[in-house]
């Protein structure tokens, strides 16, 4: 596996490891929790016929050593259920035959296994010919000198490798450092750059940047003009200071309604600006969402390997971050809008009435300003930290999620849960630390708003007291040496309030920095915004297909102590269908990967049709590209939009030819499936509307719309509690002429996230439907057959050696009968091309690796990633 070893980093759902070393692990995790009950589905599918046989070696032997243990084996493989105690063969969810192997062959002559036997054993005939024909004659003394001098050639020839291994590995490491080195400074800078304009950029309509402007600047000059109200009010309570002749009741009148005029005013900018700048903030949060995720669509893969790119910290950041900077861009920005006019009127108002306690005021304001700007600056720096402490227990909790039937088919939930409080006590702690900071703060800021109030009632009394004693009775005047100290006061109070805004100013900061960082960060491979003024369009009229390797030297960008491939030469013919053969983890999945550009190559090139493949725009690549992975992955869409997303304009005659080619007709047309629809209110509700006029003529007219109207309620319900729904129009856009047939049923049938209503076999029959509706040029096939049965393998594999005709096909598999009627089969050991040939060439070849292969003699020092 590489230098780390059982350290190694396994990536986002295993995705650094091949599908043989993913299912290794998965047994060898069943088997050291000691289970009484063993369940094995499928599992030994994703190997080699001599991984095969030795984990199969090493499940009949741990089971024996636990001694009485209950095994249940779900398997297509004759060889993995041949020694069972008892088989039960299933047909449409019944049992139709129980035994053993002899037995079921013997009461069942004709039955359904010995049929599965019978088609085995005809597929194993063709190996045990190659078997007999590759026995290597009686040892000799001649032979044993051959061999050991092959076996001395042989560790030469390692040597040499290793060498050239270590070399590229020096030289490849000195490209990565400088390139880390040019992506840290590129995030330093990224760190400095302010984004409150790009916020400013993005709001709309402008329109209410003006209007929420004029109300924000009316809302923040209420309060100091309430303070002038407030000081007049109070001097005619208290009779003092009031002009001869002056009424008190009619001042006091006039005071009032003013203040009640202030009260209609401040409700009526109130409430345009939380309006104007709320509209504002919808906007600004939409527009962030949809550029985050346009970012995260044209991310290469590499991107998502890294541990801090995980699903759960991308969800989490889409969902949370885009709301926090609302608080910046919406109610921050209206709230310090609104202070700045508060103190500002506060100042001007106060500098016309008395300069001299003005002056004391702004004095003061220095003390008030340190408050606010720790305050700020500390609430910053702690969302920060409590994000980077959060990020650990968001992976933990995508990764439960996404995997949560592993999760609870081991019964790990309680040590899940134990891992994730620990994983959240240092933002527990960050947050108990940050809370007596802020504590120690909000203390300062209220000793900081008294004590300014005392300071200037005393020197405001200073200023009066020493008129009075100069008699100088009209020089500053009490009332308005008052105004001047309410004015500023209320001014500073106004902005004040907005303080309570800061946290999220604060937050809004850290979020913000977060996803313009990730928007920001280029992709290495763009498929969307692809740079380049010249690059190739492929024309599916003129595309030959023609694939050379040249001394390709690829590592994952996770696992740089590891070579993949290592100097890969090889080339693939138009219309040429090839097999790609050895042992798991010798890197076939990963030649794959390199021709879908999820990764490029560290050293060499990669040529289609003579063309460097990265001057080939991405898209039209991809699109002339079929695909069937090992573990295929459908969508939570109905089986229809599953086969669509393969070419989202074919027809639906086109639909159901693709299914039947890939055999999926069998089970998408059954009751079964159509009696299995979903049972959420969405598709009980489409199903009433489609039966309205049966279900009107039973129920009548009143009791259908009260029926419908419970189920439109339970509906919202769902959605209120997060239930995915798929919109009409997400997949099929198709226009009603390529609905020129009506589909059974069963293509309506919702597959459930990742298909999870369906089994293995039924997924990859659909996967195998996807990528022929395509009709592409290449069609690649990742163990494109390992969850079928053989039946049903040798039915879809008919209908692949059809498809395959006239276009370049790559075929990974581990079966023999798969890969026997290829043209050339390629065999690969440690990221290297060791053979290649017809298959009866290799088969028939002394000692040859595919021969070892085949046979399951494979070395078993023989390295592997």
């Amino acid at each position: 596996m590489g230098e780390d070893g059982i350290n190694t980093n396994v990536g986002n759902a295993g995705g650094q490891l091949s599908g043989g070393q993913k299912q290794r692990i998965a047994i060898a995790r069943a088997f050291i929790k000691k289970p009484k009950i063993l369940l094995l589905d499928e599992a030994t599918s994703a190997l080699d016929k001599r991984n095969e046989n030795e984990v199969q070696g090493a499940i009949d032997k741990i089971s024996q050593e636990l001694g009485s243990i209950t095994t249940i084996v779900i398997a297509h493989r004759l060889s993995s259920i041949i020694n069972s105690d008892k088989i039960i063969v299933m047909h449409k969810g019944k049992i139709i035959e129980i035994g053993n192997h002899q037995t079921l062959l013997q009461n069942y002559p004709e039955g359904t296994y010995a049929k599965f036997v019978k088609e085995q054993e005809q597929s194993e005939d063709r190996k045990q010919e190659l078997d007999v024909q590759g026995d290597e004659p009686q040892i000799t003394e001649k032979n044993e000198q051959v061999k050991e001098a092959r076996l001395s050639e042989e560790s030469k020839q390692q040597l040499i490798l290793d060498k050239e291994e270590q070399e590229m590995k020096t030289k490849q490491d000195d490209v990565d450092k400088i390139e880390d080195d040019e992506f840290e400074a590129f995030k330093k800078e990224l760190a400095k750059k302010n984004n409150f304009m790009r916020l400013v950029k993005i709001s709309q309509p402008r329109v209410n940047i003006l209007i929420g402007l004029f109300v924000s600047m009316c809302q923040g000059m209420i309060m100091p003009w309430f303070g002038i109200l407030l000081a007049k009010m109070l001097f005619v309570l208290n009779y003092y200071y009031v002009p001869l002749g002056n009424d008190v009741r009619s001042d006091s009148n006039m005071y009032c309604l003013q203040i009640l005029i202030a009260a209609l005013i401040s409700f009526f900018t109130g409430f345009m600006q939380k309006l104007c700048f709320g509209v504002i903030g919808e906007n600004v949060t939409l527009k962030i969402r949809e550029g985050q995720y346009s970012s995260v669509l044209q991310k290469h893969i590499g991107y998502f390997d890294q541990k801090e790119n995980a699903p759960g910290v991308i969800s989490a950041s889409m969902a949370c971050d885009a709301q926090i900077i609302n608080g910046v861009s919406a109610e921050g920005l209206a709230s310090s809008l609104e202070a700045a006019f508060a103190i500002l009127s506060g100042v001007v108002i106060g500098f016309f009435f008395n300069w001299k306690i003005s002056l004391a005021c702004l004095a003061c304001v220095p003390f008030m300003i340190v408050a606010s700007i720790m305050n700020a600056q500390f609430q910053a720096g702690m969302s920060s930290d409590s994000d980077s402490a959060s990020k650990e227990a968001n992976l933990l909790a995508g990764d439960v999620i996404i995997n949560y039937r592993t999760v609870a088919s081991f019964g790990n939930e309680d040590q899940i849960l134990n891992d994730y409080k620990k994983l959240l006590d240092g933002p527990l702690k960050i947050a108990a630390r940050k809370n007596h900071v802020i504590g120690v703060i909000f203390g300062f800021s209220q000793f900081v708003q008294y004590a300014v109030f005392a300071v200037l009632y005393y020197v405001g009394a200073v200023i009066i007291q020493n008129n009075f004693d100069n008699k100088e009775l009209d020089k500053d005047k009490p009332d308005e040496v008052f105004i001047a100290i309410f004015t500023m006061m209320f001014g500073a109070m106004a902005a004040g309030q907005a303080q309570q805004f800061g946290p999220d100013i604060g937050k809004a900061k850290a979020a913000s920095a977060k996803v313009f960082g990730m928007m920001d960060i280029p992709s290495k491979i763009n498929a969307i915004n692809q740079p380049g003024s010249d690059l190739i369009k492929i024309n599916s009229q003129t595309f030959k297909g023609e694939i050379e390797f040249k001394n390709v030297w690829f590592r994952y960008p996770t696992r740089k102590n590891d070579w993949i491939l290592k100097g890969l030469n090889m080339k693939i013919n138009s219309k040429e269908t090839v097999a790609l053969v050895g042992e798991s983890g010798c890197g076939k999945s990963t030649i794959v990967s390199l021709l879908l550009r999820f990764y490029d190559v560290n050293s060499g090139l990669i040529l289609l049709d003579g063309q460097d493949i990265k001057n080939y725009e991405l898209k039209s690549l991809r699109q002339a590209i079929g695909l069937v992975m090992q573990e295929p992955t459908l969508f939570n869409y109905t089986v229809l939009e599953n086969i669509l997303y393969g070419q989202d304009q074919a027809s639906n005659s086109d639909i159901r030819a693709a299914a039947e080619v890939a055999n999926a007709l069998e089970f998408i047309e059954t009751q079964e499936l159509n009696n299995a629809l979903d049972d959420s209110a969405e598709s009980l509700i489409t199903k009433f509307k489609e039966n309205q006029k049966i279900v009107v003529s039973v129920l009548g007219e009143n009791e259908y719309n009260e029926a419908l109207g419970l189920l439109e309620d339970l509906k919202k319900d769902e959605i209120k509690q997060g239930k995915f729904l798929a919109q009409q129009g997400d997949i099929d856009r198709r226009v009603e002429d390529k609905k020129d047939i009506q589909l059974h049923n069963g293509f309506t049938v919702d597959c459930g996230l990742r298909g999870c209503k369906l089994s293995g076999g039924q997924k990859q029959r659909i996967a195998i439907a996807r990528a022929i509706i395509r009709k592409p040029k290449m069609l690649i096939l990742d163990e494109a057959t390992s969850a079928l049965d053989e039946a049903s393998q040798r039915q879809v594999q008919v209908a692949l050696d059809n498809i395959m005709k006239n276009r370049t096909s790559i075929v990974i598999a581990h079966r023999l009968s798969t890969v026997e009627k290829c043209d050339r089969v390629l065999v690969l050991e440690s990221g290297r091309l060791v053979e290649e040939g017809g298959f009866q060439e290799l088969s028939q070849k002394d000692g040859g690796k595919f021969a070892q292969l085949a046979s399951g003699m494979q070395n078993p020092k023989s390295k592997n990633q």
